[in-house]
């Protein structure tokens, strides 16, 4: 073993002297975690491959190194044929807590770097804490902290830039914040974590939030990975929230979470949007929906309208609550002044004034409304939608129509009795007779249109029913169009596979991807997106690229 380290000693003295290449400094990533207190090194090291390298760690000023005077931690390794190393070593719980300086040194090649090293159990590290906790001011913890090499023992680089701008504010609320700890009373541990945060706190109110994400994202309850995970919408709305928020140590994790949601919220794309992450997280937004399950189902759209109309305006989660609060009592007030029930009718969407709600509410088809009898070309939403001049057209023939308040929601979803009607009137499928399904009843507006698409072996039920309420899925309502495409004896050939092709059900396959070939169908980019729910808009143009397609218009 003496042999053995002797020789690792003489060729650290050997190539003390030679010339070396300068790593770039992005050819290597270099990172210490000082929770599992893991030294991580990987990246190119040099162009020589299977090159020798030895690794030391000096917590000494003095780098010259000799028989009687070693480095606290040396190794040796080997870098892969391209040169690069990858290294990941356990720093001791013995060494004391400082500065490490890492020195890793080839042939022809040199690194360098550092890291610091709080050792919870260190006797020095310790005695630092007993002197902090008998602090009676911040001056007095500054001046144990910066004395001597007491902040690296600390946990502390003083040399981090923004450490170093922000170390004094930190020092000087550092004694108030014993009241948020165990016992009031600093471990090295703790004392490390609260100065974290102080120092985050600053970073994020002096605007530098992405750097604060990158060095404390833990203090936060989250990684840098997850905040880069938002799109770019959440996160511009994110980090202005960040900007503007006022962060208390013993409540990091709690307001970081509620203003992601905030973001989230004010990045809805419409009311839909929004209607589905208020509901998904009521609990979250301490929202109760008491009064909100007394507006009717099909004006409930209503609330997310007038919210989306405020949306701009969020700035926290108590503004989205109050917002939906004073949006409920707006509706429920139009409802008490009209007690009138909507009568039988054509207007609403395939004859239906069924409107979007979450999943976890069953949605409710009431019958349709009298209050427009003739179909409106134009709507008041639908000006920059990519189905527009779809929509324009199946109205302008009295296929589809929109709402009293001249919206058309091409963003909601419809049920499968509204597509049902949608596909009978485009295409004129009146076919008589007597399917029946349990859920069906002769009265229902949707009953003839749901029969004579039965009967024409386009629809079919499940155990007996039809599920008239349900919404219907993208793949689902694939198979029904290529079906009208067989009873009406068009041919599609061709296959076009989708990115998420595996996700389409074995049923529905052969039907999504033939109208995918023939552009009845686009989908998402690459994706298809089976399992969602088709949209107002998704439906309109479909159903007009089906019937050009089978009546080559």
């Amino acid at each position: 073993m003496k042999k053995m380290l002797a020789s690792l000693l003489c060729l650290i003295i050997i190539l003390s002297g030679a010339v070396y290449a300068k790593n770039p400094e992005n050819s290597i990533n270099f990172s210490f975690d000082s929770g599992s207190s893991y030294l991580n090194i990987v990246g190119k090291f040099s162009d020589k491959p299977y090159e020798p390298i030895t690794m030391i760690l000096t917590g000494s000023s003095d780098k010259s190194f000799s028989s009687a005077k070693t480095p606290e931690i040396m190794f040796l390794y080997v870098s892969d044929s391209n040169g690069t190393i990858k290294i990941s070593e356990k720093i001791s719980s013995s060494l004391p807590g400082g500065r490490y300086d890492v020195i890793l040194t080839g042939q022809n090649s040199k690194y360098e770097n550092y890291f610091i090293f709080m050792n919870p159990s260190d006797a020095d590290t310790l005695a630092l804490i007993d002197t902090i906790n008998n602090a009676s001011s911040g001056d007095e913890v500054k001046t144990i902290v910066k004395s001597d090499d007491n902040a690296a023992k600390l946990g502390i680089d003083l040399a981090d830039l923004y450490v170093g701008s922000y170390c004094d504010k930190a020092l000087d609320e550092i004694v108030d914040c014993k009241d948020f700890v165990e016992n009031n009373e600093y471990t090295p541990s703790s004392f490390l974590d609260m100065f974290s945060k102080l120092i985050a706190i600053e970073m994020i109110n002096d605007g530098h939030v992405y750097d604060a994400m990158s060095g404390y994202a833990s203090c936060f309850g989250t990684t840098l990975e997850i905040y880069e995970s938002e799109n770019a919408e959440t996160d511009s709305n994110f980090e202005k929230l960040l900007k503007n928020a006022k962060f208390s140590v013993d409540n990091l994790e709690n307001t970081y979470n509620e203003l992601l949601l905030a973001a989230k919220i004010k990045s809805a794309k419409n009311w839909s949007y929004l209607q589905d992450i208020v509901l998904e997280n009521a609990d979250a937004l301490d929202i109760d929906t008491e009064d909100y399950n007394s507006v009717k189902k099909s004006s409930r759209y209503k609330v997310f309208e007038q919210m989306f109309d405020k949306i701009h305006s969020f700035e926290s989660i108590s503004d989205i609550k109050l917002s939906f609060e004073n949006a409920v009592k707006a509706v429920l007030k139009q409802q008490e002044a009209s007690k009138k029930d909507t009568g039988s009718g054509g207007g609403g969407f395939g004859g239906s004034s069924s409107i979007t709600v979450p999943a976890q509410v069953a949605p409710i088809v009431v019958a349709p409304s009298v209050t427009e009898t003739t179909p409106k070309a134009e709507f008041n939403d639908i000006e920059n939608h990519f189905a527009k001049d779809y929509i324009i057209s199946l109205a302008s023939d009295g296929v589809i129509s929109g709402y009293g308040d001249g919206n058309f929601l091409p963003e909601g979803y419809i049920t499968r009795a509204e597509f049902a009607k949608i596909i009978s009137l485009r295409f004129d499928i009146e076919k008589a007779g007597d399917k029946q399904y349990d859920d069906v009843s002769e009265s229902d507006w949707f009953a003839p249109y749901v029969g004579s698409l039965s009967s024409s072996g386009i629809i079919m039920g499940y155990n007996g029913k039809f599920n008239p309420n349900d919404y219907i899925t993208r793949q689902d309502a694939m198979v029904i169009c290529m079906r009208v495409s067989e009873y009406l004896s068009k041919k599609f050939d061709g296959t076009r596979t989708f990115a998420d092709s595996g996700k389409i059900s074995d049923y529905a396959k052969e039907s999504v991807e033939t109208l995918g070939a023939n552009g009845i169908i686009n989908g998402d980019g690459e994706a298809f997106r089976p399992l969602d729910n088709i949209t107002r808009g998704e439906t309109a143009a479909i159903i007009c690229r089906l019937y050009n397609a089978i009546y080559q218009q």
